[in-house]
């Protein structure tokens, strides 16, 4: 978050100024930015007294003891409670979920006592003019194209509430959000297809945790490993069930083109037989950038606990699905365009010639 302390959050403090200082800045940070940790690394003397905290840098960080849980791991607990005005401050939220093609969702802030509602009224003035209820929580909400670094924030949200951001975007949120025991999250959200600039802007500890090198090199080596086993399923096994095949193929169209002479059905038998013998020839090599491709989009979107937790015998398919990377519908479709590969396009010209002669003759 980006801190500009107004003049009206100083006549709040109760306690120790520089650390109720902080959290009334928070509370009226114009932007969820690393300014917040920044902040904190300034007044880490206070900071690491109220939780257990890590620094990198020039910032610092609490440490909450999963934040990949969706139980109360996400949440520390302050060894005492802080107060700005009648805002009680409980504890630090750090969570983060993976949700494959919908996007990456980290959310960061402060735990608050007290309903949402009750929360609301006690924020600066500044703060609360900001924000809108939807449904069971406030919210202040930014969007932006994921891939344009220069692009400014535009308010609102590019998507209906309750669904992700669009492919493509990112979401930045400030948010008010119940949880367990009478208690409220006042937390920063980036929600999306979330760049590595954009986290690193916002959350520079997490950006070396997934796009570091020797993570992205890890994640490599782990999905090269889980899909090296991965084989095409043969369309035939023999010559014989080949040709089986390629007698049915040729009894089905006649049955569709009953006008057509005995010269086409031969180029047609002909064209349908290539076709047949390119795909088993080229399989092997089709075999291997399909995988390259699902290792490929493992990595992209996938993080390394999920690549470690995924069974060593488990098919990629289930783990491309499992994870919401593609749905079965577009791994049907990708295994049948890496099946038939060049294959496909050769036989799609030369019926096109076929075609073209067969209405030539018919014209004349």
């Amino acid at each position: 978050m980006r801190f500009s302390c107004s003049p009206q959050c100083l006549p709040v403090l109760r306690l120790p100024v520089r650390y109720l200082a902080m959290i009334c800045c928070t509370a009226c940070a114009d932007n969820c930015d690393a300014s917040l940790f920044r902040y904190l690394k300034q007044n880490e003397a206070t900071a690491v007294t109220l939780a257990p905290a890590y620094t990198k840098d020039d910032l610092l960080f609490f440490k909450v003891k999963d934040s990949n849980s969706s139980q109360s791991d996400n949440i520390i607990p302050f060894t005492s409670s802080v107060k700005a005005d009648a805002l009680e401050i409980v504890g630090y939220s750090d969570s983060y979920i993976n949700l494959g093609k919908d996007g990456r969702y980290y959310n960061w802030g402060f735990v608050a006592k007290g309903s949402t509602d009750e929360v609301f009224k006690k924020l600066p003035v500044a703060i609360a003019s900001q924000l809108r209820k939807d449904g069971d929580v406030f919210i202040k909400a930014e969007w932006k194209p994921a891939n344009d670094s220069t692009a400014p924030w535009r308010a609102g949200s590019n998507t209906p509430s309750g669904m992700p951001p669009q492919p493509g975007t990112v979401e930045r949120l400030l948010m008010l959000e119940s949880t367990s025991n009478n208690e409220t999250l006042i937390v920063c959200s980036l929600q999306g297809t979330v760049t590595p600039d954009t986290l690193k802007a916002h959350r520079p500890d997490l950006h070396d945790k997934i796009y570091d090198n020797k993570v992205i090199k890890q994640k490599w080596e782990i999905a090269v490993n889980l899909v090296k086993n991965y084989k095409l399923k043969p369309i035939f096994n023999s010559n014989a069930e080949m040709q089986n095949i390629l007698q049915n193929d040729i009894s089905a169209l006649k049955k569709s083109k009953p006008d057509r002479q005995p010269a086409y059905w031969q180029k047609m038998t002909e064209i349908q037989e290539n076709f047949l013998k390119s795909v088993a020839r080229d399989e092997p090599e089709n075999e291997k950038k399909l995988q390259a491709l699902m290792a490929l989009l493992m990595v992209n979107m996938m993080d390394v606990d999920q690549l470690q937790n995924t069974p060593a015998d488990e098919s990629p398919i289930i783990t491309l699905v499992r994870n919401n990377i593609v749905s079965v519908e577009q791994l049907v479709k990708l295994e049948a365009g890496y099946h038939y590969g060049n294959a496909l396009q050769e036989k799609v010209e030369a019926l096109k010639i076929l075609e073209a002669d067969h209405d030539a003759l018919r014209s004349n």
